[in-house]
């Protein structure tokens, strides 16, 4: 859990190891974006937030959280890291020049906040595009503060096509029921590694972790399965955090994590709220409400 590792290491303790900090490693991309391409310009938006333009007419947002959490788990290759995400920076500001016609087989559900859709408009707006619905990426609401688009899964990115280049090639309805498909398809072995007091945290060997929300049979059975409906944190665009509503322990240390998560500038949050999947849909989970036990251990449910 990155903040928890940043704050347990000083910056005299990480300079000892040899191991870079997070504002270091942001300064390192940014010099090889720039030195990769001329025409690039990036613009710092936050400890891990960049914005690159300068090819075609696009702008492309960059995370660095997860590769530098990728660097820390292996400080010797701070070299290659930086290489794949330059890649991903060239790869991802050429395909959007291009416009390559959508291909169906590359449907992907994505989990987003909602504001995710408002910088899209805004960067399309100062890129002197349109910004009517149908020039915007289409999305649904998820629960909170989350949406689901459809995307478009690229070897290095993700893009977003707007609903116009959608129905172009396939109905909306349609287009949906295939992303669904493929995500399923795609989203390869669950990974579930035990944190603390029953919380773990999720990925997928595709990095397509917060899509799981979307697959209804990976919550009925191992390893995501537990007692009492399952409570969730969107940790990143890969990862989620998992507890259960009959766990207190769970539920208290998925609060604990997320404010420290929360005090941290450099968090890589896509929701700051939790979440809880009932009768097959997830909703807004309130900490404080009351908690229900979990059906096999009411004492009060009909014999």
């Amino acid at each position: 859990m990155a903040c928890m590792l940043l704050t347990a290491l000083s910056p005299a303790a990480m300079a000892a190891d040899g191991v870079i900090t997070r504002l270091q490693f942001r300064d390192r991309v940014v010099a090889r974006l720039e030195a990769a391409n001329p025409d690039f310009k990036v613009k710092v938006l936050s400890l891990d937030e960049l914005e690159v333009t300068g090819v075609g007419e696009g702008e492309v947002r960059m995370y660095l959280g997860n590769a530098y959490r990728q660097y820390l788990s292996d400080p010797s290759s701070l070299d290659q890291v930086i290489t794949r995400f330059v890649g991903v920076a060239v790869s991802a500001t050429a395909a959007e020049a291009e416009d390559a016609p959508l291909a169906p087989a590359d449907l992907r559900l994505l989990i987003r906040p909602a504001g995710f859709l408002d910088e899209v408009g805004k960067m399309r707006a100062r890129s002197g595009k349109p910004t009517l619905d149908t020039d915007l990426p289409v999305s649904r609401l998820l629960a909170g503060d989350l949406v689901v688009l459809l995307g478009l899964d690229h070897p290095q990115s993700y893009s977003y096509p707007p609903r116009a280049t959608i129905e172009e090639a396939l109905p909306s309805a349609d287009a949906w029921t295939r992303a669904l498909t493929n995500t399923g398809a795609a989203v390869g072995k669950i990974r579930t590694e035990a944190l603390r007091d029953g919380v773990s945290m999720v990925t997928t060997e595709s990095g397509l972790g917060p899509s799981l929300l979307l697959l209804d049979n990976v919550w009925t059975q191992a390893p995501l399965k537990g007692q009492g409906d399952p409570i969730v944190v969107v940790f990143s665009r890969t990862a989620l955090l998992l507890g259960h509503e009959g766990d207190p322990a769970s539920i208290n240390a998925l609060v604990a994590i997320l404010k420290a998560e929360r005090a941290f500038a450099g968090n890589d949050l896509v929701s700051d709220q939790l979440f809880i999947r009932r009768n097959g849909r997830w909703e807004v989970f309130d900490p404080a409400a009351p908690r229900r036990m979990p059906r096999e251990a009411s004492l009060d449910r009909a014999a």
